[in-house]
């Protein structure tokens, strides 16, 4: 089974299946805490949050008590994007595609500074 998430780099969607997105929610999830100011767009800090007061200092998006690995979960079960919103309709897209956006970046920086 194929599942798609939206490449912002790309402008449209690309598809993975399940070991893809297993090993991308891997990556997603040990970027998580970098930030990147790439093309001038928000800083996932601004789209996640730690806080020790919320869930212990699990990163969460803002405003909400949605841990960000519950969406690495739900691409790693090859669930979509629509799905993950659909059940957890406090966090909005925007927020998600600035996390995964964010986290794309950091995860590309920082394997551009291992070679």
């Amino acid at each position: 089974m194929l599942s798609e998430v939206w490449d912002p780099d790309f402008n449209g969607p690309v598809l993975f299946d399940r070991a893809g997105l297993q090993e991308l929610g891997g990556l997603l999830r040990a970027s998580v805490g970098y930030t990147s100011s790439r093309r001038g767009k928000p800083k996932m800090q601004q789209a996640i949050i730690r806080n020790q007061n919320i869930l212990g200092g699990e990163p969460v998006f803002r405003g909400t008590r949605v841990p960000f690995r519950i969406l690495i979960e739900y691409f790693e079960g090859g669930e979509t994007l629509d799905q993950f919103l659909e059940q957890y309709p406090s966090v909005t897209r925007e927020q998600a595609f600035a996390a995964i956006e964010d986290a794309h970046s950091s995860l590309v920086s920082q394997l551009e500074q291992e070679r």
